[in-house]
């Protein structure tokens, strides 16, 4: 009474990764996609994909089992691995630390539950990443980030000074000026402290003219890469300021020479910046930084500081006028101790990896656990294609016993089924029914078929054995009403006729009466 069909064993799925990147100002997945090392190459399918609205129908998600990520921005929960970079070691308050924040607790950690493995910078990074998004530890992998990489290259001043098209005269030093963003595009209501954005820097006044002449006389090339969020809001002046040596590196020029933003950073001799993480990156080649905390007080309260006192934090002087910059930059260019047991205790702090390796051991470590998930994967299917097909051959087995009118052994391996699989199996239910009206058992057989149709109910070894002991029963209207039913989704002409021919008897036996 019911259809047993052959299987075959699946096949091995073939493995796709998909790396998403948002911009070039330091992406962790650029870099990554470029330092693949060809073992990876030839064993995965490798895509890097711009950050989009992604679709249920793009082929990059549809066909992607791994995504690899820098924002959190994982497109899809369907069976695949997700692989969070992020962006950058946290000084300010993020998600659950963020006093600005709309998202619910909830919210966040359901988004964050998806997230199988995490890079790391060091078991601070792991704490702290945690307090804002509540991750379990087990997802931690401190590895390094791929960007800071990029810190450690050779040519990187030649390929900085080709973006300007040779203008920065070479026995200049470069400065590189990178402030954290103000204002995001998700979130274009809030903004973070109280900048002035009268100059770049924030400070109540400040003399581009002076600071011009400073530079000339010093030899100094100042470069100015902002967040590619507020690039255009100071583009237009300082666009007018290269014959003063201050230079805008925007995000379109690192994507049109196919660069990331780290990999010329290292190029500089000095970082300034007020609250951006990237201070925390450039501590790996032991560089001087200053900083520019004009509003640290108003920043403090919008956005909160995840690492406090913000003065221990960043290992450079602080400037709060145009004095106090110009004074700090060129002691912190000719005095090669100044801040530099400071730059060393904090790097101990943040980075457990030196070196220029991070994207080798970050790519061993995706290769590990992709192999593992799908050793597991593979023999969680081969498992269930071995009880799949036991429980075939099972069922196989009580058909022909019953076929052969071994009812005893029928039932036996029914209850030795209902042992290993559960109860609920509908063509299991079916049989059973076939032994209790065999064993003149027919109200038994009704209430096990019954219970069937509710879980079924368009199987038609149901509706068929439901109409067939109805009539046997001599219960007419429901032998006809479930005779009508199994016509409804019966494929079989056979059975169509045999049916046709019951349902004709049925009417001709109430007519007679």
């Amino acid at each position: 009474m019911s259809h047993i069909e052959s299987m075959e064993e699946p096949r091995k799925p073939r493995i796709k990764i998909c790396m998403i990147k948002s911009s070039n100002s330091g992406s962790n997945s650029n870099v990554l996609y470029k330092q693949m090392p060809s073992y990876i190459k030839e064993k995965y399918d490798v895509t890097l994909v711009q950050n989009r609205t992604f679709t249920v129908e793009d082929k990059d998600i549809h066909s992607s089992d791994v995504f690899i990520t820098t924002h959190g921005e994982y497109p899809t929960l369907n069976d695949k691995i997700n692989i969070e970079l992020w962006h950058g070691f946290p000084l300010k308050g993020m998600a659950n630390m963020d006093p600005g924040e709309q998202t619910s607790s909830e919210a966040i950690s359901r988004h964050w539950s998806h997230i199988d493995l995490i890079a790391s910078y060091s078991p601070l990074y792991n704490t702290l990443y945690n307090a804002c998004m509540g991750n379990r530890i087990n997802h931690y992998r401190i590895t390094g980030m791929p960007r800071n990489d990029m810190l450690f290259k050779q040519n990187s001043e030649i390929k900085l000074r080709q973006f300007f098209q040779n203008k920065i005269p070479q026995d200049h030093k470069i400065i590189f000026f990178m402030p954290t963003f103000r204002k995001a595009p998700y979130s274009l209501d809030r903004v973070e402290g109280h900048k002035n954005w009268a100059n770049m820097f924030g400070y109540d006044e400040f003399d581009y003219e002076t600071f011009g002449s400073f530079l000339s006389a010093n030899k100094l090339t100042f470069v100015v890469k902002l967040h590619p969020y507020e690039e255009k809001r100071v583009k237009e002046y300082v666009d007018k300021l290269e014959s003063k040596g201050i230079y805008l590196l925007t995000n379109g020029m690192l994507e049109a020479n196919d660069s990331d933003l780290y990999e010329v950073l290292g190029s500089s001799h000095l970082l300034i910046t007020d609250y951006s993480s990237v201070f925390f990156d450039y501590l790996l080649i032991d560089k001087p930084i200053v900083f520019t905390p004009a509003d640290v007080e108003e920043y403090r309260q919008s956005r909160n500081f995840l690492l406090e006192p913000y003065d221990f934090w960043t290992p450079g002087p602080k400037t709060y006028n145009q004095a106090e910059l110009e004074l700090e930059i060129i002691r912190s260019l000719q005095e090669v101790n100044y801040y530099a047991q400071e730059r060393q205790l904090i790097k101990s702090m943040v980075h457990t990896h030196h070196d220029n390796l991070a994207s080798a051991r970050l790519w061993q470590i995706i290769d590990e656990y992709v192999d593992q998930h799908y050793a597991e994967k593979e023999h969680s299917h081969k498992k269930q294609f071995e009880f799949e097909q036991l429980k075939v051959m099972l069922k196989k087995h009580i058909s022909d016993f019953i076929e052969s009118g071994e009812v005893n052994k029928a039932q036996e391996t029914i209850d030795e089924y209902v042992k290993i699989a559960g109860d609920g199996d509908v063509e299991i239910m079916c049989m059973q029914s076939v032994i209790d009206y065999i064993e003149g058992r027919s109200i038994l057989a009704i209430e096990t078929l019954t219970l069937a149709h509710m879980i079924q109910k368009d199987n038609v070894d149901v509706l068929y054995n439901l109409a067939f002991i109805y009539e046997g029963m001599g219960n007419s209207q429901s032998a006809t009403h479930y005779y009508q039913q199994t016509l409804r989704y019966c494929k079989d002409p056979q059975l169509v006729a045999s049916i046709q021919s019951s349902l004709a008897k049925l009417q001709n036996n109430q007519i007679s009466r």
